[in-house]
């Protein structure tokens, strides 16, 4: 009987720590009053940020917080897909990760589908109250509630040589005869394996099929079975006279070699092309008609961190204006706030901003997205 009720006490303990730990995990732990916050962020000394670029940035901005807080940030660089399933496969054990950059794909399996996120976190944090409105509620399509925020805001573009162009194709329209009259003088990447290639594909999607809004918050199979067929064979008909790039990277080196005179290329790599001097002053960035989507990758806590005031503090601070400058002065990227102004030196090379209100574009619900990578080669490149 003894023993019994040994058992008994021991696998009462055993629940009781599990109900510990997995309160522990839960929203309670975090304060909804910001000096609370911040008072227990600091009590828990330390987190870990997985990112899966530009490790350098977030370890500038990680030295500073420590210096003015206390907390140490460990950033462990590895890819956007194989963090995305540490995430999944320590789901029910303690985490690891106490703060993660996701790429937008991923935002909507890890809210909707897989429940790897704490949140909404976005009402806790003072400094996401300006942020721009339309990432602060969806990521590529994906109405995400404030489980994330915007770690910044990228742009598509086409690079021109001016030197090679005196006058360059005003909408995809114009490119479509512009490229017949310049064989092997354009070029825009692999979608499956870059996202300017995704960029230019979508926005002929949407310039051939109709609005961006109709491709948001849910996936129609019947619009790409009967519409996107004319996507195709306009992609075919150009391609005859279009040089493919491997990459993102591939098609900036084409256009620093003198290869090709335009490339569909992200603004933020053109911008530190330019800048490092691997691109020449001759090369400009524009949006043609109808535009290209830009969008933005998205920081989150994991459900099961342990460290989640201490990850929203820091999430909070890579939010602040200071962060922010930074951002801008060392990736070339457009700040998330709206309140936050692009310095002039910075600005003279961007996409001027009325152009880029105009003509930015928003990414559609990630199933589309899927959709042309796994069949662009096949429909556009091989038949």
């Amino acid at each position: 009987m003894a023993i019994m009720r040994g058992r008994i006490l021991g696998a009462a303990v055993v629940l009781l720590m599990l109900a510990l730990l997995v309160a522990g995990c839960g929203r309670e732990e975090v304060p909804n009053e910001w000096s609370k916050l911040e008072e227990t962020a600091k009590g828990q000394g330390s987190i870990t940020l997985y990112v899966f670029k530009y490790g350098d940035y977030f370890n500038t901005v990680a030295a500073r917080f420590e210096e003015e807080t206390g907390i140490n940030v460990t950033v462990v660089t590895g890819s956007a897909e194989g963090t995305y399933q540490k995430m999944v496969a320590e789901k029910e054990s303690r985490g690891t990760v106490d703060l993660w950059l996701l790429s937008a794909p991923q935002v909507q399996p890890a809210v909707a589908e897989d429940g790897l996120l704490y949140g909404p976190i976005t009402e806790l944090l003072p400094n996401a109250e300006s942020v721009n409105p339309f990432d602060a509620q969806y990521a590529e399509g994906f109405e995400h509630k404030g489980y994330v925020v915007p770690a910044w805001r990228n742009q598509a573009v086409f690079a021109c040589d001016t030197n090679s162009v005196a006058e360059p194709p005003a909408s995809l329209a114009d490119l479509e005869t512009w490229v017949e009259s310049n064989p092997g003088r354009f070029t825009y990447c692999d979608p499956a394996r870059g996202g300017s290639g995704q960029a230019f594909v979508n926005s002929a999607i949407y310039w051939l099929t109709g609005e961006p809004e109709r491709y948001f918050g849910h996936f129609d199979q019947s619009i790409v079975d009967e519409e996107w067929p004319a996507v195709w064979a306009w992609l075919r008909n150009i391609g005859s006279y279009v040089v493919y790039a491997a990459d993102n990277d591939d098609a900036l080196d084409k256009l620093s070699r003198g290869e090709v005179w335009i490339a569909c290329t992200w603004e933020e790599m053109f911008l530190q092309w330019r800048g490092d001097g691997r691109l020449p002053d001759s090369v400009e960035a524009y949006l043609p008609e109808p535009g290209l989507p830009g969008g933005a990758d998205f920081l989150g806590v994991p459900a099961n961190s342990t460290k989640k005031a201490a990850a929203l503090l820091f999430m909070n601070y890579l939010l602040s204006e200071e962060s922010q400058n930074t951002l801008m002065g060392e990736l070339r990227m457009r700040p998330v706030r709206t309140d936050i102004a692009i310095p002039e030196s910075l600005a003279q090379l961007m996409i001027p901003v009325e152009e880029f209100e105009s003509y930015r574009l928003p990414w559609p619900h990630p199933d589309y997205k899927k959709e042309y990578k796994a069949r662009w080669a096949e429909e556009v490149v091989i038949r």
